[in-house]
């Protein structure tokens, strides 16, 4: 399976990477907040410095974050997707 990139690992992002993990799938993840790496990297993602490097290692990028100025930061800022 291709590898997926997934960012925000909030109480709803971080079930549904875990899932993905859970269901054989190949996951980058970055975070915000790095203390949200932990227990979905100790499933078996790995754990990217930047947007933009998840979205060269991913075939697909999923975002779960709080709101649309996150999602401009992430997307459009500095080492952004």
């Amino acid at each position: 399976m291709a590898a997926l990139g997934w960012i925000g690992l909030g109480d709803m992002g971080g079930p549904m990477a875990q899932r993905l993990l859970a269901a054989g799938h190949s996951l980058r993840v970055w975070a915000r907040n790095p203390e949200r790496l932990t227990a979905v990297c100790a499933a078996g993602a790995t754990a990217v410095e930047s947007p933009r490097t998840l979205a060269a290692q991913s075939e697909a990028v999923f975002l779960c974050v709080t709101d649309g100025q996150a999602v401009d930061a992430i997307v459009f800022g500095p080492d952004g997707i």
